[in-house]
């Protein structure tokens, strides 16, 4: 059976699209349940069985790809523009990531630099990846897999995970995908709309292109000079110099203020909350797979059952139980 594969970087909508494809609509039909990875989702290849959805995998390259998967395997992968990457991660290290010791050990680091000097630091996150990003648009191209980015699925949704389901060779009912992403939606999980902003909230702004209002032309100039030529082999940028058009400074950002009391309360009270809204997700997913399991048996049953009843031997036993006695048979002629 085949084995669905989701590769993809930190804060590149990974959540998002795991659980798109794998909403109790789609798994109902697809019959690729997700299969639940170790608790940091980092290894590089996870111990996968056959007919499941194994995703988010961070920061594996193309030749992990070609070395383990099998003839039928299929991939999707995400990128994103690096540079919305790091706003995203800067924001998320200091303000909305999910409760942990070794985040709760790093925050205050963060916390005490600058907005920029965080973006900075969020940056260097991407000098470990950069050539994992670039393999993955490599000239060679394996029909197994299906590069995207986090940009199309924002500008367009619908359209974008239905060439993902297509490459995949599923074949859902109308509205089935239409229901995964109402229920997964940016609006659904954040109550805003795409672009009205809560810092605090995981689910920050929900567009893409917000790196320019965080990145001027030095900073620029220092990205490039980082990763030359990422951006245009990501197809993000068409010249190396597209930092030169960039203001020459941006007002930086206000600092939250995290002394604030019940801030560090807060913060593990919210990552507890989503905690528990990904358990009532995970289990919802389960019993309506049993649900669905449940309809699909009971449907046979019931088919068999009309079956049966309308064989003539059938109703001779139904009088036999009822102590009737029963119509004979038509003798064949001969």
């Amino acid at each position: 059976m085949r084995r669905v594969m989701h590769f993809t970087f930190h804060k590149c909508g990974s959540q998002w699209v795991r659980d798109v494809l794998t909403a109790p609509e789609v798994v109902a039909v697809t019959g690729c349940p997700l299969h639940v990875l170790d608790p940091d989702g980092d290894r590089p290849w996870p111990d996968q069985p056959p007919g499941t959805f194994a995703g988010p995998l961070y920061d594996a390259t193309r030749q992990d790809w070609e070395r383990l998967a099998g003839p039928d395997d299929r991939a999707v992968v995400v990128l994103r523009d690096p540079r919305d990457r790091a706003v995203s991660l800067a924001y998320s290290l200091a303000l909305s990531h999910a409760y942990s010791p070794l985040h709760e050990l790093a925050q205050p680091l963060v916390m005490a630099l600058t907005p920029a000097l965080r973006l900075r630091y969020a940056l260097l996150g991407t000098v470990p990846v950069a050539a994992a990003m670039r393999s993955w648009v490599a000239d060679d191209h394996d029909p197994r897999v299906r590069v995207t980015r986090y940009e199309a699925l924002v500008a367009d949704p619908r359209g974008a995970f239905a060439e993902l389901v297509d490459h995949l060779g599923w074949v859902l009912p109308p509205g089935a995908l239409d229901q995964a992403l109402q229920r997964y939606s940016f609006e659904a999980r954040s109550g805003r709309r795409p672009g009205e902003t809560d810092p605090h909230s995981h689910y920050r702004r929900g567009v893409a292109g917000d790196w320019r209002n965080h990145i001027d032309r030095p900073l620029g100039a220092q990205i490039e000079a980082v990763f030359p030529g990422l951006l245009v082999a990501l197809g993000y940028e068409q010249e190396s110099t597209w930092y030169e058009d960039l203001p020459a400074s941006i007002a930086p950002d206000a600092v939250p203020d995290v002394q604030a009391p019940g801030w560090v309360q807060l913060r593990v009270e919210m990552a507890r909350a989503r905690e528990r809204v990904l358990e009532l997700e995970r289990a919802c997913a389960e019993r309506d797979a049993c649900i669905s399991d449940l309809e699909q048996t009971a449907q046979e049953r019931l088919e068999l059952v009309e079956y049966l009843a309308d064989r003539p031997w059938h109703r001779r036993l139904r009088c036999w139980l009822g102590g009737r006695t029963p119509t004979p048979m038509p003798q064949a002629a001969g």
